[in-house]
């Protein structure tokens, strides 16, 4: 509080000198210039800042100056590096757009060097997946997709039946279809290719039968509960001996001639093979 008292004091006693100054109350004051004038105002008027009690007296340094700049300039930095990561990240999304736009799913067909090879087709399973067809059913080992060492799974025949197995059958039991349509049955020899019985169980190896009919995508064939479903068949096959497998699928198709074209996968974890039938 003293110094308070002290300060307001020293104001007050220069305030009243300038005003004195300014006034011209004192008679032996020489005359001054505007110049003179101007300068011992600015002077009064430092003087009654630097002792006010709400304004801090003082020029700012050369480093506050320079940590300023410093600052705007980093900050400027800054805003023009994050546009430009702005700008690749979009340049990377539209590419990757572009890439994603060209993934065809069409029927692909590679011819080899050798023009006494038969050319490979490559048909689509589904809208991200292609196998290659094999044009020679008969001869492609099906066991392959199961990784079965002592068993042999071979195509033989396609039919097209009103009822599997027909009615002469003691199978007991038949696979009838829906009215106004058809069962397309497939073949397959089953053999036991060891020197010993073979307890076959085709259940628990998870094989999964699909049909591509006249180009209309595949589709996967019936459960049934025929004692010879390739998909169920559970049985003991003698040494050196084969049988006779089926797997069933509801058709429109009437006739053998409105059959144009008959694809077959089959499916077994990531094994697959795909037979071209027709």
């Amino acid at each position: 509080m003293d110094v308070f008292i002290v300060k307001k004091g020293k104001l007050l006693g220069m305030i009243a000198m300038v005003a004195l100054l300014l006034t011209g109350c004192v008679d032996n004051m020489p005359d001054m210039t505007k110049e003179q004038s101007e300068l011992v105002a600015e002077y009064a008027a430092g003087l009654l800042l630097k002792y006010s009690p709400n304004y801090e007296y003082g020029l700012a340094d050369d480093e506050a100056l320079v940590e300023e700049e410093t600052l705007i300039e980093e900050s400027s930095i800054e805003e023009s590096s994050n546009e430009e990561t702005s700008t690749e990240e979009a340049a990377e999304k539209e590419s990757s757009k572009e890439e994603e736009s060209s993934v065809t799913t069409e029927i692909d067909i590679h011819v080899g060097a050798d023009k006494t090879e038969p050319d490979v087709k490559y048909i689509p399973i589904n809208s991200t997946e292609t196998v290659v067809l094999q044009e020679n059913p008969y001869e492609v080992e099906l066991a392959d997709v199961i990784e079965a060492t002592d068993l042999g799974i071979r195509y033989t025949y396609y039919e097209i039946c009103n009822e599997y197995p027909n009615g002469s059958s003691n199978s007991g039991f038949t696979v009838q279809p829906q009215k106004g349509k058809k069962l397309l049955v497939i073949h397959f020899k089953l053999e036991n290719k060891s020197n010993e019985a073979l307890a076959c169980d085709l259940f628990d190896s998870g094989i999964r039968m699909k049909v591509n009919l006249n180009e209309q995508g595949f589709e996967k064939t019936m459960s049934t509960l025929l004692m010879n479903d390739i998909t169920t068949y559970i049985e003991d096959v003698k040494a050196g001996e084969s049988t006779d497998v089926v797997t069933v699928m509801e058709v429109d198709a009437a006739t053998e001639e409105e059959i144009t074209s008959l694809n077959l996968l089959m499916e077994c974890g990531a094994n697959r093979s795909a037979l071209q039938l027709k």
